[in-house]
């Protein structure tokens, strides 16, 4: 079952306008970003989206992320929000998204009944890394289990598509109980926030060049040295541009090995998205300018956009 590939292409040319006014704003106010994860991939890859990717991730230093909190909400586009714990009650996620207002991106067995996500891109902290190594261990346990109760104390019944059914549902009943015990005691999801980034920051007062993203369950596979990072270089992403690590290629090749190698199709990864809304910003109402690039069809054979694992409810709706 997949998402048609013209639905597809309409996420993509939100995601991508979402990035161009990200990228403004960023540069307004003077802050350093990054594409991260799969986005470097598609920049790097094809120019611009994986073919089958759903989202767009950027990273930033600890620093350039707070000011970017601060500062870009009175700088933004009419119509974009930014969604994080600081924002949004119950929000569960330890990382920042950047939306667009009365869309829905909504993806399968991770629906908090207190937060209904936009179309977004996800912004993603680099905290300093110490040094000494059992400085660095317990950070990533302490930001693992404070990572791990946040998600659960918004969705109880995280997805789990590659495990058997019987565990799954025994899985789900330890989630579930653990999300009941967290409302019980009052563990709302702001203290369980301060918690892990009070964890994550905890090494800021070491002099280092060297990051991770507490937000992943291995953070320690995630490390960049200032040098990989800064300064960043402009490389085209679909018909903008966007800046990706000096070093993108080692980063990547650390962080992936053969990037460039096309996975086969049961390794192509999606958000499973469930619900789609496009609101007033439906492109084929332009709601949208299209940014995206000019596609080879053989650049989309035979791991085309169509390559998703379950199908979407798209709509023009508002929610």
């Amino acid at each position: 079952m997949t998402t048609p590939r013209s639905d597809l292409r309409k996420l993509h040319m939100l995601l991508t306008f979402i990035l161009a006014e990200f990228d403004r704003v960023c540069s307004q106010i003077g802050v350093t970003y990054a594409l991260y994860g799969g986005s470097t991939i598609g920049a790097v890859r094809h120019g611009g989206f994986i073919p089958w990717d759903d989202d767009i991730d950027v990273f930033m230093i600890r620093q350039d992320y707070e000011r970017f909190l601060r500062e870009a909400p009175d700088l933004l586009a009419q119509g974009f929000r930014i969604d994080n714990q600081r924002t949004v009650p119950r929000y569960h996620l330890l990382f920042s998204k950047l939306g667009l207002d009365g869309t829905v991106f909504l993806s399968q067995g991770e629906v908090n009944p207190d937060y209904t996500p936009p179309i977004f891109l996800d912004i993603f902290p680099l905290d300093a890394v110490p040094s000494d190594q059992r400085r660095f261990r317990a950070m990533r346990r302490r930001t693992w289990w404070w990572g791990r109760l946040l998600f659960l104390s918004g969705i109880p019944t995280p997805k789990l598509p590659d495990m058997a059914p019987w565990k799954r549902s025994l899985v789900h009943a330890v989630t579930r109980t653990a999300n009941v015990a967290l409302r019980a005691c009052r563990l709302s999801p702001v203290a369980l926030y301060e918690r892990w980034e009070k964890a994550a920051r905890s090494a800021e007062d070491e002099a280092t060049d060297t990051y991770t993203d507490f937000t992943m369950r291995d953070p320690q596979n995630w490390i960049v040295r200032r040098d990989e990072l800064l300064p960043t270089r402009r490389v085209p992403f679909e018909a903008i541009e966007a800046p990706v690590p000096r070093d993108v290629e080692a980063l990547l090749t650390r962080g992936y090995g053969d990037y460039m190698r096309i996975p086969d199709p049961a390794d192509r990864l999606t958000h499973l998205p469930e619900k789609i809304l496009f609101g007033s910003y439906d492109p084929d109402r332009g709601g949208v300018p299209d940014l995206l690039a000019p596609r080879d069809p053989a650049d989309s054979s035979p791991g085309d956009a169509n390559t998703t694992t379950h199908t979407a409810t798209v709509s023009d709706d508002q929610p």
